[in-house]
């Protein structure tokens, strides 16, 4: 399957939105806020928060994508 990629609206501004930003599913929304790599440490990533769940946001999925290759544990989100 091909996901289709668009860059954040505001390259500024990726990182800067709350873990809990509200965002539609599937592929039908107005605009990509950025993509996020979730970690668990419950999954042997690294407790780098208390032993809660984090997220590494970067502008692209290709970004996001080749993070995640390289990381055990994670898993992919956009928003």
């Amino acid at each position: 399957m091909t996901v289709p990629s668009h860059p954040g609206v505001a390259p500024g501004l990726v990182g800067t939105y709350p873990a809990e930003a509200e965002a539609g599913g599937g592929y039908v929304w107005d605009a990509v806020l950025e993509y996020r790599v979730w970690s668990h440490p419950e999954r042997g990533a690294p407790d780098l928060a208390d032993g809660s769940d984090y997220y590494h946001a970067f502008e692209t999925y290709e970004e996001a994508l080749e993070f995640s290759r390289h990381r055990r544990a994670l898993r992919s989100h956009w928003r």
